[in-house]
């Protein structure tokens, strides 16, 4: 084969990249269309009462199109990041206060898959230096993540506190594990783990990178402890603000 055409069929990684950025680009218009139609479906069924099976459908197609969405919205994020040349402008944030949002949002897709998620939050909150956008970011991946890859009936738990000069939050699941090898490219972009999705939920391999990066640009870093068999546990730290 000519070796022109070997390229062709070989593209190079940033030629990929490129690639899944025009599609996710494309996709948001058709996918917030969708979402749309969606919601009004969903309205005319309760108002017409049609039958629960219909209604059943409607609700597994949002599921499946909000999955859909999800995945497009990480390749923007990544994109944004890679393009902006500004640091991110930390301030004194409430830890708690935006581990708590996401905490929240992430329980009906725990009890869609009957996992147990808690949270362990101080009586009093206290603030790190961070950027509020960010930090939410940080705990979407990081839950939808350890939700994606911890099996039914399991269990994550969300964790706040204090460490010296740091903030910390700590998450952990009672999932497969993550063996050592992994370990070792885990904030690499377009990482695909040996561990799979429990019940084939979409990963690009971005969520812990994009962690990654935001917690470099605040100054903090992020950690991973795991065992095969024995679940995974991250840990993002930040330095505390002024205010603490």
């Amino acid at each position: 084969m000519p070796a022109r055409l070997t390229h062709l069929k070989t593209p190079s990684e940033k030629e990929k990249d490129r690639l899944l950025r025009m599609v996710a680009h494309d996709l948001r218009s058709p996918l917030t269309h969708a979402n749309l139609h969606l919601d009004r479906l969903d309205t005319l069924a309760e108002k017409e009462k049609l039958s629960p099976t219909i209604r059943k459908l409607i609700k597994e197609t949002e599921f499946q199109v909000n999955r859909i969405a999800s995945l497009v919205e990480k390749l923007n994020d990544l994109d944004t990041l890679e393009k902006s040349g500004e640091p991110i402008a930390c301030k004194p944030t409430k830890l708690g206060r935006w581990a708590r949002i996401s905490y929240q949002n992430h329980q009906a897709l725990a009890k869609n898959k009957e996992i147990t998620l808690e949270g362990k939050f101080p009586r009093e909150d206290f603030t790190v230096m961070a950027d509020p956008e960010a930090l939410l970011r940080i705990f979407e991946n990081l839950l939808s993540n350890a939700l994606k890859f911890t099996p039914r009936g399991g269990k994550i738990s969300l964790e706040i506190g204090k460490e010296s000069a740091f903030g910390f939050a700590r998450i952990t699941d009672s999932g497969p594990g993550i063996p050592e090898n992994d370990q070792k490219k885990l904030f690499q972009r377009f990482t695909k783990l040996t561990p799979k999705p429990t019940e084939g939920e979409p990963s690009l391999g971005l969520g812990l990178s994009i962690v990654h990066h935001l917690c470099e640009q605040m100054n903090g870093k992020i950690a991973c402890s795991s065992k095969p068999g024995q679940g995974t546990c991250f840990t993002v730290s930040l330095p505390l603000g002024r205010e603490s």
